[in-house]
């Protein structure tokens, strides 16, 4: 059976989502995501060694946040239609959900320093600078690197395409928080 993943549409609320990490059933009791109580869905599987490697600073900081940051870790191998709800395509990631709307997301490995500000930025409502920062340097580097190659093959199209990465770093920086709810 071939079907189309479903995405969110922008706004929409999400749906709520089990608290436990072997994926016990509490869709039904889970609360229903405030403003006052950010929700951090935390995409992860049990073959992605960097998941099981996190998985003890994840609860710690999960600990730490408790009661003001509510962590909700979603197992994709158990959980496949969330995971397509919110269209996540490689683990780990990070949702962050402030006022029913997601607010911004990371794909990818995360340090102790970037844990704790997914966190931090979970209760102020927007991207964690140092993550925006991350985010233009690899656009940049990827651009740089698609206008070197274009060059070298003489390719107009991979010369535009690493203009436009260029570009969109550029902008990114000096673009006012698009995801700070007001």
């Amino acid at each position: 059976m071939n079907r189309q993943p479903s995405y969110p549409r922008a706004g929409a609320p999400p749906a709520p989502l089990p608290r436990a990490w072997d994926g016990a059933a509490e869709k039904d009791t889970a609360p229903k995501p405030t403003t006052e109580h950010p929700i951090i869905l935390y995409f992860w599987a049990p073959w992605c060694a960097y998941c099981r490697a996190l998985r003890p600073q994840v609860e710690r900081m999960a600990g730490t946040f408790a009661g003001r940051v509510d962590l909700r870790p979603v197992q994709v191998d158990r959980e496949p239609e969330t995971a397509r709800q919110y269209a996540v395509q490689a683990v780990p990631t990070w949702v962050v959900i402030h006022g029913e709307q997601e607010v911004f997301r990371h794909v990818g490995a995360l340090g102790p320093e970037g844990l704790s500000a997914v966190f931090e930025g979970a209760l102020q409502g927007r991207r964690p600078a140092h993550l925006a920062w991350g985010q233009r340097v690899l656009w940049l580097a990827a651009g740089l690197s698609l206008l070197a190659l274009g060059s070298l093959s003489h390719s107009p199209v991979l010369i535009a395409l690493g203009a436009l990465l260029i570009l969109a770093a550029a902008l990114q920086q000096h673009r006012p928080s698009a995801s700070k709810l007001g």
